[in-house]
């Protein structure tokens, strides 16, 4: 199965502190809080604070055994759920004639494409 693999971005800020900036592709905020929640329920974490701008996540996690996440395998990523997983399994998009097409391979859409993008980058030359 052909896909790509997403991942978050966060931030170990101290011993007990990771700092969360960026959540995978298709996580949704409000989605990944009730995530955290159901954590600091179930005292696997000891709670977090939100640091949200309208355009950007942040969530600061207290974690009392963080040294011990990253030791394990897939280690934070893993446990906060910062990594997933892009099917390329239903690409449609417009073809160099305005056609929607559906598509099997990232490579045919390059494919599509590679002709008009070479003339174009030559009338910029």
């Amino acid at each position: 199965m052909e896909g790509f693999a997403v991942k978050g971005e966060y931030e170990v800020v101290d011993e007990t502190t990771l700092r969360i900036t960026e959540l995978p592709i298709g996580r949704w905020t409000t989605v990944y809080k009730k995530f955290l929640e159901d954590l600091e329920q179930e005292n696997k974490i000891t709670g977090f604070t939100e640091y949200h701008q309208e355009n950007r996540v942040h969530f600061e996690v207290d974690v009392p055994k963080l040294e011990q996440l990253e030791d394990k395998p897939g280690g934070i990523l893993k446990f906060f759920k910062l990594e997933g997983r892009l099917h390329d399994s239903n690409m449609v998009a417009f073809s160099g004639d305005g056609k929607i097409t559906k598509y099997s391979r990232t490579t045919d859409i390059i494919c599509e494409y590679y002709d008009q993008r070479q003339e174009l980058y030559q009338l910029r030359k």
